[in-house]
């Protein structure tokens, strides 16, 4: 009988122990579900977060892009703005030097003017001395 109640105190203490065991695995894996729950859910918030961060980028890159059209369109614009004045430039070097052509034959017209002026003036001066000699002859004649 004593050995059965040795052995019976025996067991329950074995008992105990086994609960405890079983009571710390349970907590053990209680504390392993919760971390584990834990870091799902930070997990699912960085996939959030990444999401949002994508989403950020993608806009970013498609402002990107839509800054270096305007910057090609800026430029193609401004080489086309280059061209209309390298037209222009030669355009007024033509004109110059039209201009120029024309100021000279402006200017020998003037000489010319000036010379034949200066020849219809002698013409006169004899023309009117040929007149007052026909005056004076026709007077003599009379």
């Amino acid at each position: 009988l004593r050995e059965i109640v040795v052995e019976n105190y025996s067991l329950k203490d074995q008992i105990e122990n086994l609960k405890a065991e079983v009571e710390s695995e349970r907590k053990r894996r209680a504390e392993a579900v919760g971390k584990r729950q834990h870091s799902e859910e930070r997990a699912r918030m960085y996939e959030e977060e990444n999401a949002s961060l994508l989403e950020k980028l993608k806009n970013e890159r498609n402002r990107i892009d839509m800054l270096l059209k305007e910057i090609e369109d800026g430029e193609r614009n401004k080489n086309e703005v280059r061209a209309t004045l390298r037209e222009k430039d030669a355009s007024i070097a033509e004109k110059d030097a039209r201009n120029n052509l024309q100021t000279e034959e402006l200017h020998d017209l003037k000489t010319d003017i000036r010379r034949l002026t200066k020849e219809l003036n002698e013409v006169h001066r004899e023309l009117d001395s040929s007149q007052d000699l026909c005056q004076r002859q026709k007077e003599e004649l009379i």
